[in-house]
């Protein structure tokens, strides 16, 4: 009789199986799969096959188990720290689910997932019930294996969150709110600085449609958000959507200069720094782009003589230089600056403060931003080490009256959203380094710390559907 390997200790099954079931399931295998996988590598490696194949609902239960061992890992981190927990959470569309999920930040360097779940909407009594939820669940799990109290543990998790981070959304300000009466404790509330760009594209949009009412620019690219953010949308179609555009002949174009096929990333609106860095990339590769379209592009003629119209208006090429410089003197800079940055709340301000009187100045004097010296943080700008840089230098416009008004509005705009969003972040951070240089006490720890403050007002609290639907790296 062939020898079999013994997998079970009495009637569960012994902690070599639970290892390979649970390395599995990090690794997507469908619980399907898993035993029979475990006993094909058995025969393999050992000539033997299994005693006893855990089926699909033991692997299932196995996945349960792992679960209930991350809980009861969060929960210990907390309640180790006991203060200064920072509680994040983010919601995104998955094939039209509202999908939410939680995350704790324990210390400077320690970020759990505490729950993810599929809610009913994006209003914020719903994330107000997941987040009560999920730390209830939590605290039975603990309580269950400490052979404590659920009320004991609930209420030491409670006390131990002291600030939220989330994005700047209203409905997020709300359910701070109301957390804090779940809670009975004030809680601090952030935001991510990292979507800070976010806004400035958003501002920068509005400002550029109002100079093309103004100077009745008239563009030929599909769309509602100013002619030179509709070109940006045009050149993204063109690279990635089948169709109407050609994505095979833009990478072969690429290839034929030795450029990455990469080089034009794809457009999503608002997000991040997309937008500013899209439009240097295009004054960068204009001349190539042109030949294409004019040559080998075997797009929609419809989308093709519209970019050809548009690439060649120099009222809307002077906006998209306008963009472009903005992103080399701000919002990439910004990026760098706070997107892997470990500086405390309160080491921020400086930089901020940096950031607003720089503008100003800019604001006062746009025609030394021509060939600009240095960026926001006043850090040195090497055009020599920099091709779109470069390029901006270079870029020749007939329409240089209309470069330096595009260049004001941006700035403008700019200021206007960053006084606006960090004024109070500025005020908050100046009583809490004073309170922190008399007690030496606060000092909040959280893992993002490129953040803002905001203080909670009452127009915050008008209903918002329109939860943020992305998700950065470093905020929850």
């Amino acid at each position: 009789m062939e020898a079999l390997i013994n997998t079970k200790d009495g009637k569960a099954y012994n902690n070599s199986i639970r290892r390979l079931i649970y390395h599995q399931l990090v690794c997507d295998v469908p619980v399907n799969n898993c035993g029979y996988l475990v006993n094909v590598f058995a025969k393999i490696l050992c000539g033997k096959p299994l005693k006893n194949v855990p089926c699909p609902a033991t692997a299932a239960q196995m996945a349960y188990e792992l679960g209930i061992l991350t809980t009861i890992q969060v929960v210990d981190h907390m309640l180790s720290t006991e203060k200064n927990v920072c509680l994040s959470w983010d919601a995104t569309t998955i094939d039209g689910q509202h999908v939410n999920e939680i995350h704790l930040t324990v210390d400077r360097n320690i970020c759990l997932l505490l729950d993810i779940r599929q809610l009913p909407g994006g209003k914020s009594s719903d994330y107000v019930t997941h987040i009560a939820a999920a730390l209830t669940d939590a605290a039975e799990v603990f309580a269950k294996f400490k052979g404590l109290t659920v009320n004991s543990v609930l209420l030491r998790l409670k006390k131990a969150i002291t600030s939220t981070l989330t994005d700047r959304a209203a409905v997020n300000a709300c359910v701070t709110r109301q957390l804090q009466d779940e809670f009975d404790s004030q809680l601090v509330m952030l935001n991510c600085n990292i979507h800070l760009p976010d806004s400035i594209a958003r501002y920068a949009k509005q400002s550029l449609l109002k100079l093309d009412h103004a100077h009745a620019i008239r563009g030929h690219c599909y769309g509602s958000e100013g002619t030179a953010a509709n070109l940006i949308n045009a050149i993204s179609v063109l690279r990635f959507k089948d169709g109407k555009g050609d994505p095979c002949g833009f990478k072969n174009m690429l290839r034929s200069h030795n450029l990455p096929v990469g080089t034009f990333v794809r457009y999503v609106g608002n997000r991040i720094h997309v937008m500013f860095h899209l439009a240097g990339i295009l004054i960068l590769h204009w001349d190539k782009l042109k030949i294409f379209l004019e040559t080998e592009c075997t797009a929609g003629s419809l989308l093709k003589s519209s970019l050809i119209k548009d690439l060649t208006n120099e009222s809307i090429m002077a906006q998209v230089w306008a963009i472009a410089l903005i992103g080399k003197i701000f919002t990439g800079p910004w990026m760098t600056k706070f997107y892997s940055s470990e500086m405390s709340n309160l080491d921020m301000r400086p930089y901020v403060q940096l950031t607003e009187k720089q503008l100003q100045i800019w604001l006062l004097e746009p025609n030394s931003l021509f060939t600009p010296l240095t960026n926001v943080f006043g850090e040195p700008l090497e055009a020599d080490k920099d091709d779109v840089l470069s390029a901006l230098h270079t870029f020749i416009c007939g329409e240089v009256e209309l470069q330096i008004e595009s260049l004001c509005s941006l700035i403008k705009s700019t200021l206007t959203m960053l006084q606006r969003q960090l004024e109070e972040f500025l005020l908050e951070m100046k009583r809490l380094s004073c309170e922190d240089h008399e007690t030496n006490k606060f000092r909040p720890r959280v893992l993002i710390v490129a953040v803002e403050m905001k203080r909670v007002t009452d127009e915050d609290y008008e209903p918002n559907n329109s939860n943020s639907s992305h998700s950065c790296g470093k905020c929850a």
